[in-house]
């Protein structure tokens, strides 16, 4: 690494040199104009010459039939930033599909129709979006699914948690696109207060929470399928509640970025893991095998999410 002297230019800005060898593999000679931008880390970025900044605006899907696989590409180039999406349907049956996929994406419209095409905009202020609300969002939506699955054993409410679900998926797709977009577009990320490391933080833990979302849609889904059989499941739920515990202990240490419980919730994931364990040897129902697999990837996650807090750097 080369270091540069600074040096004061009259009365209102400063001066540096440049290498000599950057200057001649750029063909800049005396005179010419170089151009500079900040970063998203308070950094200066200098160009040869204008470079625009690099924003998608638009792309083709081609239907090849496959549903699911036109639903993985939507929600793909939707994280991926483009603005407007164009669907070449290879047939208009799948229309209806297509505008229910679309309700998983978050002001993502049909704007315009004309034979098998479909064109679908973004209609969102990308600006007027807070990741901060996101996960606050995602986060009451886990501590209800949470809260709700522990009867799952007795009621009829895996739709409800089921549905909560979907909407994590919606905000996560969000979350994720305007993440992308920062990346791109270091004057996005400059607006609304996004470093490179805050970006991949928030990255992650959006992951996370939506892994989370997902063992526990499918916790209580096996629960509802044990209604009709008379088990005993108390230690099984009792080991649940308390990994529900480490869940909301383990987002308040991120939001008020608690070192020592960050590091207390993630010094019990042995043991929890230990407890499924135990419990399984205990258990040959399937469906319990299921509870207690999902119940330690989800102490799993909680895990991930606490070293967010004590993995950053401490100064």
């Amino acid at each position: 690494m080369e270091y540069r002297k600074l040096i004061k230019f009259g009365n209102s800005s400063h001066i540096v040199s440049l290498p000599n060898d950057w200057l001649k593999k750029n063909n800049l000679k005396k005179g010419a104009l170089i151009y500079f931008e900040e970063n998203g880390n308070g950094e200066l970025v200098l160009n040869p010459d204008v470079k625009k900044q690099h924003i998608k605006s638009e792309c083709v899907i081609e239907d090849n039939g496959d549903l699911k696989d036109l639903h993985r590409r939507l929600v793909s180039n939707y994280i991926a930033g483009y603005d407007i999406i164009k669907i070449n349907l290879k047939n208009n049956k799948n229309l209806t599909t297509l505008k229910n996929y679309l309700g998983s994406l978050i002001a993502f419209e049909l704007i315009d129709q004309s034979g098998n095409q479909v064109v679908t905009k973004d209609l969102l202020d990308i600006h007027e979006i807070s990741i901060e609300k996101i996960i606050r969002r995602i986060d009451v939506l886990i501590r209800s699914m949470m809260e709700d699955t522990k009867f799952s054993y007795t009621m009829d409410n895996f739709e409800e948690i089921y549905a909560r679900d979907e909407e994590i998926n919606r905000l996560t797709f969000l979350g994720h696109r305007i993440l992308k977009k920062c990346i791109e577009v270091p004057k996005l990320a400059e607006k609304i207060d996004l470093d490179n490391n805050t970006i991949i933080e928030k990255w992650m833990l959006i992951s996370n929470l939506e892994k989370i979302g997902d063992e526990v849609k499918r916790i209580s889904r096996y629960l509802t399928r044990l209604k009709s059989k008379k088990l005993k499941i108390k230690e099984i739920l009792d080991v649940y509640s308390e990994v529900s515990s480490n869940y909301i202990k383990g987002v308040d240490s991120y939001y008020r970025k608690n070192l020592k419980t960050a590091y207390e919730i993630a010094s019990t994931k042995h043991a929890i893991i230990d407890k499924c364990n135990k419990l399984l040897e205990k258990n040959e129902n399937p469906y319990l095998f299921n509870i207690l697999d999902r119940t330690k990837a989800l102490q799993t996650y909680i895990r991930d999410i606490t070293r967010s807090v004590y993995q950053q750097r401490v100064i």
